[in-house]
């Protein structure tokens, strides 16, 4: 499975969640829950094509962060869409992450009417943190998750939306 072959390789894994690379059984499963993303809100983590090759080469979405609750069930919290992506090394610093990341932003405003994404980023993964700024977020704090590894949290609005609540300043 190709997203076993990008999320279980320690350089990709190493700026995700626990910083642990995943099994086939949680890329398996992380499948699953994006084919019901897709089917229950239009947006998911999807696989990212090559357009010249046809080659897998990352994943890109927008999805809604989950957390357990009692009893082990999985909730998803009121708030907004959260951005993440991944990409081969071997197309690092290309500009896709960029690429990706505006058509993503672009395509959530026009189809789903997102007016905020918010991005997690490590805080000394300079790269992704200049991907989202080129992008318009905006960083918003840093913070220890649930595991106690320090999280950058970046946020991005709509330009409707920024220019608006901008104007009322």
């Amino acid at each position: 499975m190709p997203l076993t072959l990008l999320h279980g390789d320690p350089s990709v894994a190493r700026w995700m969640g626990s910083g642990q690379p995943l099994s086939w059984t949680q890329c398996a499963a992380w499948v699953q829950v994006s084919q019901a993303n897709q089917a229950r809100r239009g947006y998911a983590y999807s696989a990212v094509i090559e357009r010249v090759s046809g080659e897998f080469i990352g994943g890109a979405g927008l999805v809604h962060p989950t957390r357990r609750g009692a009893g082990g069930t999985v909730t998803e919290p009121p708030g907004p869409v959260e951005l993440i992506y991944a990409l081969s090394p071997s197309r690092w610093g290309r500009g896709l992450a960029s690429e990706m990341v505006g058509a993503l932003l672009n395509w959530g405003a026009a189809r789903h009417g997102l007016d905020e994404v918010i991005a997690t980023v490590m805080p000394d993964n300079l790269a992704s943190q200049a991907v989202l700024r080129r992008a318009g977020f905006e960083w918003l704090f840093t913070q220890p998750d649930a595991d106690e590894d320090l999280v950058a949290t970046w946020r991005w609005r709509a330009p409707a939306l920024a220019s608006s609540q901008a104007d009322r300043t």
